[in-house]
């Protein structure tokens, strides 16, 4: 084998690799074992000076920027029609005589048009105004689900929707800032980064739904995403189905035609509990033929349409917007709307994140607003429906201590450490970290006006005897808290880490600086004294700039002063050595967790988490084939379908507690 075709045989494997990692979700080689198989290829173009088509060494060209050229759409890229109940479903697949069809899951993404010549993604578009687009190729080529090179030597179009789920959006949202309102902006707003290397960081995902081509005749719509499948393109697969009173289809969900209500209907409960979001379902008509009999209007094809689910909404006037402090001193605006019902439950209150996101819908006091509840939980401000106060400005100066405020990002921050809204958050942090009975937020608002604590350290050093002459601080809550902050001084090195809030070290930082044997406030001081940026960077997880955040905080001298505080206190400062556990004690060892729902035991959840590797077992994000366990809670997600389509063994809450409790009864 000359080095070229060993070249061509890398991509395939590596290409093979990537389908079963981003689509499949089922890995069958380690990350090491992968990149191997990579830099093995890497060598091979550098030796040769060839680059073959779909290298996945270019999914990132890391020397290019985009300018996104406006490019013609080599199909038509339109909208749907919409209805909004099944008696106007019906209404259409009678009108058009429509006798099977095809429903997908309608992704409330940012939409693409995929472009192949003989086999190769040539390049990718933007939606656009439906006739142009914006060239976004480079951007999309490093969103590995998406095959770059083809057996099939095909000229095709593909539709899609990029998204990210929802775990990926809060995760990295809040790394930036949290600058994006949902999942679909974040997505967007990631795809039209210029440079591709800051895109290829971000876990963005496709799923496609349409194919044009001429190169292969499709009798049907099915067959179509068939061969998608087939030729590993994500899809939707479990949320498609084919509705035919003649055929079943051989990839997807087949049912009768008149089971379209059923399916709906448990579609629509189902997708409270899916990672990604979806707005609605698609009806396409299922025969080709007829497709393209149907035609086109101006507007939508005349052989699909959308049915769109109500978000749950209702009309207020926004009252006041508020503007708050928090513990870092970024600056949040909250509206406070006239109280509405929305799903059973009153709302009064809808965050507006920044001056920018007030800025694009207009908002001020006075207005008459939209207000929905995206994915029935969260309460946003979807439009101004009536003008009547000035667009809001944040102030220029922090509504507590007055001090001048500082652009950050897409926020406006108060840098002042002093400010007594920041003190009063760091505390309300502090305290529900440390979990200290007898202390929530009234009781620090309180115990800050009256002037018995102005920090954390003062907590522990409260005069029991002046707190026993306040209102509503009986003999039985003095002692309670007394002997809670007494308590609190037990409470492992993590807890005690997390609950200081240093800015950008929150509990996975510090579980790999523990696990990285930087396992106390000593040696952290010791390092950051040194600067050793370098050394904490290459922690698998921490990159420079949280390496340098970790030098910066253990250099503050209000960070080392409070440390200083603890140690005097006989608080735990570093990880207590104990002997080593024998092999018996570790029963979840070799064993791969994933957990789903929630838990009247353990909230939150990642108190299971806990207890689960303190026994020796691995927790992990999503079900696969290497998942030896799913812990199940109440309101599961998708994952348990997921884990009983492929074997994995479920456990119970209760069956969870019997197996700890003998644990801990046997010790």
């Amino acid at each position: 084998m000359d080095k070229k075709e060993k070249m061509q045989e890398l991509i395939k494997k590596i290409q093979y690799h990537d389908y079963l990692y981003y689509v499949l979700n089922k890995p069958e080689i380690s990350d090491i074992q992968y990149d191997k198989l990579v830099n093995e290829l890497k060598e091979l173009e550098k030796e040769t000076g060839i680059i073959l088509a779909g290298s996945p060494t270019q999914r990132v060209p890391s020397d290019i920027t985009n300018n996104f050229a406006e490019v013609e759409h080599k199909i038509p890229v339109l909208s749907l029609d919409k209805a909004y109940n099944i008696d106007e479903l019906i209404k259409w697949l009678n009108s058009n005589k429509i006798e099977d069809f095809v429903a997908e899951p309608k992704i409330d993404g940012f939409s693409v048009v995929l472009y192949y010549t003989n086999g190769i993604l040539e390049y990718a578009l933007s939606r656009g105004d439906g006739k142009i687009g914006n060239d976004l190729t480079n951007n999309i080529k490093t969103i590995r689900s998406i095959p770059v090179v083809l057996e099939n030597k095909i000229n095709m179009a593909i539709r899609g929707e990029v998204f990210i789920n929802r775990d990926d959006f809060i995760k990295y949202n809040e790394k930036m800032g949290n600058i994006y309102a949902n999942p679909r902006n974040f997505a967007a707003g990631s795809i039209r980064r210029i440079s591709p290397e800051d895109v290829a960081k971000i876990p963005l995902r496709i799923f496609v739904y349409d194919l044009y081509t001429t190169d292969i005749k499709f009798k049907t719509h099915i067959e179509s995403l068939e061969f998608l499948v087939e030729n590993r393109f994500p899809t939707p697969i479990e949320n498609i189905a084919l509705f035919s009173d003649k055929e079943t289809s051989k990839h997807f969900q087949s049912y009768k035609v008149d089971q379209i209500a059923e399916f709906i209907k448990n579609i629509t409960e189902k997708r409270k509990k899916l990672q990604y979001d979806i707005d609605g379902i698609v009806l396409k008509t299922n025969n080709i033929d007829l497709r393209e009999k149907l035609g086109y209007t101006s507007h939508h094809p005349k052989w699909a349409i959308a049915y769109k689910f109500e978000s749950p909404t209702n009309i207020s006037e926004v009252l006041d917007i508020k503007v708050q402090v928090g513990r870092t001193g970024k600056i949040t605006p909250l509206a406070i709307i006239r109280p509405i019902k929305i799903s059973g439950s009153t709302v009064q209150k809808a965050t507006l994140h920044n001056q920018e996101y007030i800025d694009e819908l207009e908002i001020g006091i006075g207005d008459t607003v939209l207000v929905s509840k995206r994915g029935d939980i969260i309460p946003a401000i979807e439009k101004v429906i009536e003008k009547k106060g000035e667009v809001f400005k944040i102030p220029e100066k922090c509504p507590e201590c007055y001090s001048k405020l500082e652009k950050d990002g897409a926020h406006l921050f108060c840098k002042n450490r002093h400010c007594p809204a920041r003190i009063r958050e760091s505390i309300f942090f502090f305290v529900d970290k440390l979990e200290i009975n007898g202390i929530g937020k009234n009781t620090v608002e309180k115990l800050l006006e009256n002037k018995i604590i102005k920090n954390i350290k003062d907590l522990f050093i409260i005069d029991f005897d002046i707190i026993k002459n306040l209102e509503g601080f009986a003999d039985k809550k003095v002692k309670i808290i007394k002997d809670s902050i007494e308590n609190v001084k037990k409470k492992e090195f993590a807890k005690l880490f997390e609950a200081i809030g240093i800015e950008s070290i929150g509990p996975n930082v510090i579980k790999l600086l523990i696990e990285n044997r930087y396992d106390s406030f000593d040696k952290l001081i010791e390092i950051a004294k040194n600067k050793k940026t370098e050394e904490l960077s290459k922690i698998e997880g921490i990159g420079p700039i949280t390496a340098l955040k970790i030098v910066e905080a253990f250099n503050d001298p209000e960070i080392l002063d409070l440390i200083q505080f603890f140690k005097e206190k006989g608080f735990q400062v570093g990880v207590e050595k104990k002997t080593e556990e024998s092999s018996s004690n570790k029963i979840f060892e070799n064993t791969v967790w994933v957990i789903t729902g929630s838990f009247d035991n353990f909230k939150p959840r990642e108190k299971a988490k806990e207890i689960i590797e303190k026994l020796g077992g691995k927790v992990t994000d999503s079900v696969s084939k290497n998942t030896t366990y799913l812990l199940v809670g109440k309101e599961p997600g998708s994952k348990l379908e997921k884990a009983l389509k492929i074997g994995i063994r479920t456990i119970s809450e209760e069956e969870f507690l019997k197996i700890i409790t003998n644990k801990q009864d046997s010790n």
